[in-house]
């Protein structure tokens, strides 16, 4: 009976990501298709001022690598739907703030302490934005390790939807 029990939540898990995709799609995201490959090397600023390496972004399994500007309406809509979120999804999550410095990182990281689990970065000179050809902010993406998986653009027109996305990427087995 168990197994059977497993099988059903496999089942529904794999359904609800099914879901919260179509929902996502429906309501205006962009979902980009992306060619799955591994993460690119490129260089960006820890909040204490150290160069680091996108190497040193990459964790096990299914995380997030969350691209936001300051001054952009829609990064502002994605940090509220994700700053509402009562799971772990911020340990999961690489945010890199685009345009400014580390300092100005810090505090904008700062302003938002339910997300202090996740790892925060600043890219001065947006070459995180340029290496992964980024059509503006914000851009999320899904990785597998060090696999690119997918991507999401744009406005969050629902943010339930969005996050239950989310949330459900770096919630599965």
């Amino acid at each position: 009976m168990a197994v059977f029990r497993s099988a059903a939540r496999v089942q529904n898990a794999s359904f609800t990501r099914a879901i919260c995709i179509v929902f996502l799609l429906f309501f205006g995201l962009r979902a980009d298709a992306i060619e799955r490959k591994p993460l690119p090397v490129f260089s960006i600023t820890a909040l204490d001022g150290t160069e680091v390496t996108s190497d040193s972004l990459v964790a096990e399994g299914q995380w997030l690598l969350v691209y936001v500007q300051t001054g952009c309406s829609a990064c502002d809509s994605l940090m509220r739907a994700v700053v509402e979120e009562r799971t772990d999804l911020a340990s999961h999550m690489v945010i890199v703030i685009g345009g400014v410095d580390a300092a100005t990182a810090a505090r904008l990281a700062g302003r938002f302490p339910t997300l202090s689990g996740a790892r925060w970065y600043a890219d001065k000179t947006n070459v995180l934005g340029s290496t992964l050809r980024t059509p503006g902010a914000p851009v999320v993406y899904g990785l597998r390790g060090n696999m690119l998986e997918w991507s999401l653009t744009g406005i969050v027109p629902d943010a339930a939807s969005y996050k239950t996305a989310l949330v459900s990427w770096v919630s599965a087995p």
